[in-house]
């Protein structure tokens, strides 16, 4: 819980508040004093953020942000799109990732960097 309450720069009390709220809700088995462990529901939804953060990070980078700001840009809008935009995002990425289409994403870059020269 101290590591949990030091990595989100919050109080104990509010990290045992919110173990108690997220085991009432069947994402975690929470005992007091012992710690928590992820439920079945609880793995499934940590994997579908995941699946969404990586998703937006990977896009962003693709738009040219730095990867860090990718991250954070990624962290705030995974928790508000919805699973079907994201399936869309991941399919558009296939799409461009496959051998015949990357000369798109290189024509791209090559146009966000010239518009960034006029720009800048």
């Amino acid at each position: 819980m101290k590591d949990v309450a030091e990595k989100l720069g919050v109080s104990l009390p509010t990290v045992t508040e919110m173990f108690q709220k997220l085991s009432t809700q069947g994402y975690v088995n929470y005992e007091p004093y012992s710690g928590a462990t992820l439920t079945e529901e609880g793995l499934s939804l940590a994997r579908g953020l995941e699946r969404r953060h990586g998703a937006l990070k990977e896009f962003f980078i693709l738009l040219g942000l730095p990867e860090e700001r990718a991250d954070e840009e990624a962290c705030r809008i995974e928790h508000v799109v919805e699973g079907e935009t994201v399936e869309r995002l991941l399919l558009f990425l296939r799409f461009l990732k496959e051998e015949d289409r990357m000369r798109l994403m290189e024509e791209f870059l090559l146009y966000r960097m010239s518009e960034e020269k006029w720009e800048g």
